[in-house]
């Protein structure tokens, strides 16, 4: 895990040890620790409203943002790569906003 993808959503300690930070919450200690980072669990948690919101109306749209031809656009091997890159760039914005105000990592 690191500093890009917001570190655990779900820490849990180990060894049954917890520190106070300095923003005054306990925090847990996961050292091997694994398991969905905080940006997995933003990127699961996009609504279809916001999602519609961003996504391309037709093929026309859907090859313009991969930056393609509507001719190479193909539904079945580019939505996929669509779906994803909306709901990582409205994932990456929370993170984003969240260093600003500096909450968490």
């Amino acid at each position: 895990m690191s500093d890009k993808d917001g570190g655990p959503a779900f820490p849990c300690p180990v060894g049954g040890s917890s520190f106070t930070g300095p923003d005054g919450y306990t925090s847990w200690q996961y050292p091997g620790c694994h398991g969905m980072t905080l940006i997995d669990w933003y990127v699961a948690h996009v609504t279809k409203e916001e999602y519609e919101e961003l996504a391309p109306r037709d093929a026309g749209e859907a090859a313009e943002f991969l930056g393609i031809t509507k001719e190479e656009y193909k539904p079945a091997m580019h939505w996929p790569v669509i779906t994803s890159r909306i709901k990582f760039a409205i994932a990456d914005a929370m993170l984003a906003e969240r260093k600003k105000r500096g909450i968490g990592t």
